[in-house]
């Protein structure tokens, strides 16, 4: 039984990621607050909506560094969505997009005032993320830092 239970733990672990050959390998990249655009009070977005969204690599981590006059604040939401065209609302094919679950948008909030989105798949895609805060300017929920 104590075989079964590890070799269960192994091929889980092992089918955890998509990627094992070397063309697979990932990298990062930081985009500063001012290459997004506020929506408005409470929206911020990582680019327009029908602009050329950020390439989204196979195992590419995007740093995406916040708004300086929400910072401290928690987002309520992150809402990261993936496409295979770079513009997807100018694609004449009439490219599409979905909301990135799993791992083709693994989300974490970063230390320093970012949202730190992750690809980790062996797919290529492009990303646009929206984040919006708490209209009272976050009063009612917990800051970073807190």
């Amino acid at each position: 039984m104590v075989v079964l239970a590890a070799g269960l733990v192994a091929l889980a672990s092992s089918t955890s990621s998509a990627c094992y050959a070397p063309e697979c390998e990932g990298d990062h990249r930081r985009q500063p607050a001012a290459q997004g655009v506020m929506l408005d009070d409470v929206t911020w977005a990582s680019g327009p909506r029908d602009g050329r969204w950020l390439e989204h690599r196979r195992r590419r981590a995007w740093f995406l560094e916040l708004p300086p006059s929400r910072k401290g604040e928690l987002p309520v939401s992150v809402e990261p969505y993936v496409s295979a065209v770079p513009e997807p609302f100018k694609d004449p094919g009439g490219g599409t997009f979905s909301v990135g679950t799993g791992p083709t948008a693994d989300l974490r909030l970063g230390p320093a005032n970012e949202v730190i989105v992750a690809n980790n798949t062996c797919g290529d895609f492009w990303l646009r993320v929206i984040v919006r805060y708490a209209r009272d300017g976050g009063a009612a929920d917990a800051r970073i830092g807190d």
